[in-house]
């Protein structure tokens, strides 16, 4: 595998994992895909990124949101949360010890992003993708009138995993479950050099971890016995991956079989 076709194959994958539906965060996008300029509520999922929470706050400085529902306990992502905060020019001036992702979360929303903590509810008690959507749902239920919509932010790597767990949990209620990955993590050489895009925010992982964080979310997806679908562990609901990022897939890890999230 030469290293332009390992470039070529893990941007297929990112652009696979990184899922959006709308576009962009606008009113004219939000309307295109719901028929709506605003809708009421975006969950933010358990995750390790500070820079999720800009994507948060630009939804709802835009009027694209009324309220934001926040996931998340003390899980695999909260010690990369808190690392990356220290590393924060805003954002390390608060104390995360002992505070749990969605705890972390409502901090650099409410004081370093001016969101009325009145539109922000949180929930402190799940630590995996699937509990987020249990228990965003559980929260939700406590506190409004389940939304026909929402808007749901996580992780680019997660978010194809994240949208397979709230279809499966919100499936009864019949909401439309609105995918915004927060930014699309791309890889190009840089002389002899694996790196990110320049007009990526890079700085959330080292680019070996990131591969690895890439390729074990695949096995994940998978609906085999040891993945996560309806026919093995039934954690998410049926993610279809089309033969192209199977294709991308497979070639990697023929070349690089030790890759993958521990």
């Amino acid at each position: 595998m030469t290293m332009n076709q390992l470039v070529t194959d893990l941007n297929e994958l990112i652009l696979f994992l990184a899922y959006r539906n709308i576009d962009e965060l606008s009113k004219e996008s939000l309307e295109k895909e719901c028929g709506k300029k605003q809708i009421k509520t975006l969950v933010l999922a358990g995750n390790g990124l500070p820079y999720t929470s800009k994507v948060v706050a630009n939804s709802y400085h835009k009027g694209l949101v009324e309220n934001i529902i926040l996931t998340g306990g003390i899980g695999h992502t909260t010690d990369l949360l808190r690392e990356l905060m220290g590393q924060h020019p805003t954002y390390q001036r608060i104390d995360s010890a002992n505070k749990s992702e969605a705890e972390l979360f409502q901090e650099m929303l409410i004081h370093y992003e001016s969101i009325p903590a009145d539109d922000i509810f949180i929930e402190t008690r799940s630590t995996n993708g699937g509990e987020n959507a249990i228990e965003a749902l559980r929260l939700i239920k406590n506190v409004m009138e389940v939304p026909k919509e929402i808007l749901l932010v996580q992780d680019p790597t997660m978010q194809r995993r994240a949208d397979a767990c709230f279809r499966k949990h919100f499936a009864k209620t019949k909401t439309k479950v609105i995918n915004y990955a927060p930014f699309i993590p791309l890889v190009e050489m840089r002389g002899a050099n694996l790196v990110f895009k320049k007009n990526v925010v890079s700085n959330q992982w080292d680019i070996s971890r990131f591969i690895s964080l890439v390729m074990g979310e695949f096995p994940r997806l998978a609906d085999t016995r040891e993945g996560y679908g309806p026919n093995g562990q039934n954690f998410h609901a049926y993610v279809t991956i089309p033969d192209s990022v199977e294709t991308a897939y497979r070639r990697i890890k023929e070349r690089y079989p030790s890759l993958g999230r521990k």
